[in-house]
């Protein structure tokens, strides 16, 4: 291992400055390499190298720029550090005068106020149209809610004429069912051979307030014959068929004798 000392013959400068200067190591770190050295009497850049300061190629390029030019050693060949950036002296800057205060340009002045005036008008029409787009809003949930009202009128209203026609329907049956048994009571279908030997008749009273019938077993009485039913004395006018829809029984009608 050849020796190297901590100053050379060219620039003159240690090595181990060269290394703070290019900031390989720390100035504690040099400072704890010299004393090291001095205890074993290694050259600095093998007590650097060794501590692990900094890398054997680091310690070529320092040696190289201590030379001033390309230097082989048992680090390898280097050239040595580009020097370090020149300084430049800062630069005072010249003394500006103060611009001159604007003059006013009423017609500036002018056009400024009319800007405000419009970003006035701006602000109040997107107001009102944020308010109209409000009642809009509120007139289409209106219109949705009327619609839907609407519509449960229109359906209602056909359910009322589907019942209306319905109860049409059923009053036009009941006529026609009373009309034919009104027919048949008038002019009820006489069959008084058929009837001598039924096992029970009906017998048809007639009142002021309406008729009413008497069901009773056994044959029906004679025609021109007399009964008393619930104190009031009845003639039999007639023998026939009773007036319920789908019957035929025999059926005495009653008059108050």
């Amino acid at each position: 291992m050849s020796t190297i000392d901590t100053a050379a013959p060219g620039n003159g400068v240690p090595l181990g400055q060269i290394l703070v200067e290019r900031g390989l190591i720390s100035d504690e770190q040099l400072q704890y390499a010299l004393a090291e050295g001095q205890r074993t009497g290694e050259p600095i850049g093998v007590v650097i190298v060794r501590l692990g300061f900094a890398q054997p190629a680091s310690i070529a390029q320092a040696l190289a720029t201590q030379a001033g030019g390309p230097t082989k050693s048992e680090y390898g060949y280097a050239v040595g550090f580009a020097p370090p950036p020149v300084a430049e002296p800062p630069v005072t800057p010249a003394a500006v005068e103060p611009a001159a205060a604007p003059v006013p340009d009423p017609e500036l002045a002018r056009l400024q106020a009319k800007i405000e005036d419009l970003g006035g008008d701006l602000a109040a029409a997107r107001s009102e149209t944020r308010s109209i787009a409000s009642e809009l809003a509120t007139a289409k949930t209106r219109v949705a809610v009327l619609q839907s009202e609407l519509e449960a009128a229109t359906e209602r209203a056909n359910q009322a004429d589907h019942e209306r026609a319905a109860l049409d329907r059923a009053r036009a049956d009941a006529i026609s069912q009373n009309a034919d048994l009104a027919k048949r009571v008038a002019e009820p279908e006489t069959e008084p051979a058929r009837f001598s030997d039924a096992a029970s008749h009906l017998l048809f009273v007639a009142g002021a307030e309406g008729y009413a019938l008497v069901e009773r077993d056994g044959p029906p009485p004679a025609a021109g014959s007399t009964l008393e039913l619930d104190g009031t004395v009845y003639a039999v006018t007639k023998l026939a068929a009773g007036p319920l829809p789908g019957r035929r029984d025999a059926c005495a009608y009653l008059a108050a004798a």
